[in-house]
């Protein structure tokens, strides 16, 4: 059975859905989703591996009983992993995969492919870019004030001064550092983006 034929075997069996894997070498080995099923709320789920035969060119599926053992090799984690059986992500807890599974499972999988070890990677594109006009440097200074949290002292960072300046393409609407030291720190800080803002928008 072919991999576009899987649709039509969940047609036909309304309690089953399938995904589909396969084992790919190029360009390093991994593990990819061929087919993921779109119904996701079905009693019962099948994981399968494509297998092909490089000299015949014969393919058949296997069942892939245990997800975690297969793409174990992805993660430094050395316990049993939590697998997303959508996009195949390891997760460390399973409580991770709970808060990962409502939204993968509205999109389609997607492959993440990193260079081969030693390659450059260089952006080419230089003319999708364009430099920014403004920018601003912001730069906090903080004191540690101990709280306790479930009968543990820990220490929170409390923001008590910031320091922020505008640099632009055009040097006449640079401005010199502002400095900001005292009560309600962050309340002050945002007041000064907000009237960053309002003069910018004006030039």
């Amino acid at each position: 059975m072919k991999v576009s034929d899987v649709p039509k075997f969940e047609k036909l069996n309304p309690q089953i859905s399938v995904n589909v894997n396969a084992f790919e070498n190029e360009p390093v080995p991994e593990v990819t989703p061929l087919y993921v099923s779109p119904d996701r709320q079905r009693p019962h789920h099948v994981n399968l591996l494509l297998l092909t035969d490089d000299k015949t060119g014969h393919i058949h599926y296997v069942l892939i009983k245990d997800l975690s053992r297969l793409v174990c090799g992805r993660t430094n984690h050395r316990e049993p992993t939590h697998v997303c059986p959508y996009c195949l992500h390891c997760f460390s807890q399973p409580y991770l995969l709970e808060n990962h599974i409502p939204d993968c499972k509205i999109h389609s999988p997607q492959r993440i492919c990193y260079p081969p070890p030693g390659e450059k990677v260089e952006f080419k594109n230089t003319i999708r870019t364009h430099k920014a006009p403004f920018a601003l440097y912001c730069d906090f200074e903080s004191y540690l004030q101990p709280v306790a949290d479930g009968g543990n002292v820990v220490n929170e960072h409390v923001p008590s001064s910031f320091c922020c300046r505008r640099v632009s393409q055009y040097p006449e609407y640079e401005t010199p550092p502002v400095v900001y030291s005292g009560p309600e720190v962050m309340d002050a800080f945002f007041w000064h983006l907000h009237a960053e803002k309002k003069e910018i928008v004006q030039f």
